[in-house]
């Protein structure tokens, strides 16, 4: 059998998106490949089917999904997946997150009638309007009008849109030919709930699994001596987020108002900060982001760790933390409340209330029996539910069900994946015209050194350094590097997450970089006074050279990607009416055709 598993990356996330599962099914003879959007391993079955510029243009259209509420429509390269080899020979496609700059919504239900599909929803997003976790709002049963959280965390819009994108998905969603995998009941009542998803039959409760193994002892007096931590102290452990669904300020609160205890140390890992008030009252270690044998190590400290979030979609460093031998308290009315086996294992409190998670608290540090028999039941059960080959072996079933019930019914692939109408023709045209705009620049730079120069490099790392890596990056000129003389500069050179994608960072480097490079480099000085540097260099032997000014001239008339104005303006545009999913299809397609073009034929000539 061949699995194809389709996920915006591969690396973050990997025990969920599909990337553990992957690897684990080629060591048992089930052939598999991943697809992603965006690949940060080195692992060879992990194909991604964007290139670096295509990145860029689908960064665009997400700041223009958020400007006018498009949220998950404009994602113009879908057909590199099903186009793959990978899709063609797969007897059963895997999706997993796929709401994150994978595929359009007006493209999953045609295609997931080309292959036995089989989709896991990691969280809320497709029965409501744009958001992730809808925590006390309801509106999602009732068509997400008025929509009060504009501002989602992971899809924020500008515009109120909520309505029209949950239409379409209750239009798109409600019959979909596919296997839909969950983790929990909770996540599976929400969709029994939902006008959207209620009418789906084939839905498969598959629990997240973890490799147990790995939580075994630990010398304690070893490792408290490491963390410098009293080996006779109470450990309450928890992860410190500042987003405010993960519970932090519950946690503070909690340990705030908590009587004085003598015996107790706070262990923290991740970014947030726990309060300058608990840090006077007790002992605290805050270890920030810690690699997987450092996590293993704080669990097997804690005594009592606290997860009270307001909304998660699994939960799986509870579970983590069980495996551990931990007493885990957690909020009620969330997934973790099923998660942990309260009551008769972890502690469910009450939802969002700081003084019961207080109690909660002080009753396990008074009662050291309680405590171990929690943590003691919570191991069993994680040894019962949630084992690692479990969870393989479950999607291998799966997998095995729906491609003996559709070995039948797998129809031809369309011969034309998209429809081609009047009008198409011309709105290539525009676009690619200005795309040839944007090409000429490379011609233009090249020509500044006859052709000798092969690399591009900004001299000043200052404000004009950045704003001219900016503006040649909008234009898909690659800088190879950036020179500046204060070593301070040195290294990753971070830019302005407003305009540039985190994955696109350059390095900063010294005058020896440079010199390495004499005879093969284009220097662009960038900065207000640029004469004496510029003179210093031609006295350095260095033959091409130009200005940020000089090159605010060339610039002037060649468009950014980001100036293209590809789109009218939509915002009176019902979204979810057939005639405008139509238009995004015929858009997502002249933006993918175009990228495919230049990417093989011009671009790497």
């Amino acid at each position: 059998m061949r699995v194809l598993q389709v996920n915006s990356t591969d690396l973050d996330g990997k025990n969920y998106n599909g990337y553990e599962l992957h690897k684990a099914l080629n060591q048992r003879g089930v052939s598999s490949e991943q697809m992603v959007f965006k690949k940060t391993s080195d692992e060879w079955t992990v194909i991604p089917y964007c290139t670096g510029h295509e990145q860029y243009i689908n960064w665009e259209m997400k700041k223009r999904e958020k400007q006018m509420g498009m949220c998950n429509l404009l994602e113009p390269f879908s057909n590199r997946i099903v186009n793959s080899v990978f899709f063609e020979k797969a007897d059963v496609v895997h999706y997993h997150v796929i709401h994150n700059q994978v595929l359009s919504m007006t493209d999953l239900k045609r295609i997931m009638s080309l292959k036995p599909s089989v989709w896991t929803l990691h969280d809320l997003w497709a029965i409501t309007g744009h958001c992730v976790h809808p925590l006390d709002c309801t509106q999602w049963k009732e068509g997400c009008k008025n929509c009060q959280e504009l501002q989602d965390l992971y899809f924020p819009m500008e515009i109120d849109k909520a309505h029209d994108l949950w239409k379409i998905k209750k239009d798109l969603f409600g019959d979909l030919d596919a296997d839909i995998i969950v983790a929990t009941s909770w996540m599976e009542r929400y969709l029994r709930e939902s006008p959207i998803t209620k009418n789906l039959k084939r839905i498969h409760r598959i629990p997240f699994g973890i490799d147990i193994e790995k939580y075994h002892s630990y010398d304690r007096s070893e490792l408290c001596e490491k963390f410098g931590i009293n080996p006779h102290n109470i450990v309450i452990g928890f992860r410190a987020e500042d987003f405010a669904v993960k519970g932090l300020k519950y946690i503070n609160e909690a340990l705030e108002k908590m009587k004085q205890f003598d015996n107790i140390t706070i262990l923290t890992v991740g970014a947030g900060r726990v309060s300058e008030t608990v840090k006077r009252k007790y002992q605290t270690v805050e270890l920030g982001w810690q690699p997987e044998d450092v996590l293993l190590k704080v669990l097997y400290l804690t005594d009592i760790f606290l997860m009270p979030s307001l909304a998660e979609s699994f939960g799986l460093m509870a579970i983590e933390a069980m495996a551990a031998h931990c007493a885990v308290i957690v909020f009620e009315k969330t997934v973790l409340e099923d998660l942990v086996h309260s009551p008769d294992c972890g502690v469910a409190v009450p939802y969002c209330d700081a003084e019961a998670l207080q109690r909660a608290i002080e009753r396990l540090i008074e009662d050291p029996m309680e405590r171990k028999a929690r943590g003691e039941a919570g191991r069993r059960i994680v040894e019962e539910n949630y084992r690692f080959d479990t969870y393989v072996e479950r999607h291998i079933e799966v997998y095995q069900e729906v491609a003996e019930r559709n070995k039948t019914k797998i129809r031809e692939r369309e011969k034309t994946l998209w429809d081609m109408q009047k009008g198409y023709k011309e709105n290539r045209m525009r676009i690619e015209d200005k795309m040839k705009q944007i090409h000429s620049l490379k011609t233009k730079l090249n020509n500044l050194s006859n052709g000798k120069a092969q690399k591009i490099a900004i001299f000043c790392a200052g404000a004009y350094g950045r704003t001219a890596y900016k503006e040649l990056y909008e234009r898909l000129i690659k800088v190879d590097y950036v020179v500046d003389n204060n070593k301070e500069k040195w290294g990753d050179l971070r830019l302005d997450s407003s305009w540039m994608p985190p994955y696109n960072d350059v390095k900063c480097v010294g005058m020896d970089s440079l010199l390495q490079d004499k005879g093969n480099v284009l220097i662009i000085v960038s900065n207000k006074y640029p004469e004496g540097l510029v003179d210093d260099l031609k006295a350095r032997g260095f033959q091409y050279i130009i200005t940020k000014q000089e090159l605010d001239v060339i610039l002037r008339d060649i468009p950014g990607i980001g100036e293209l104005n590809m789109m009218e303006p939509l915002e009176k545009l019902d979204f979810s009416s057939e005639e405008v999913q139509y238009l995004t299809r015929i858009f997502n397609k002249t933006i993918a055709d175009i990228c495919e073009y230049y990417e093989t034929r011009i671009w790497r000539r």
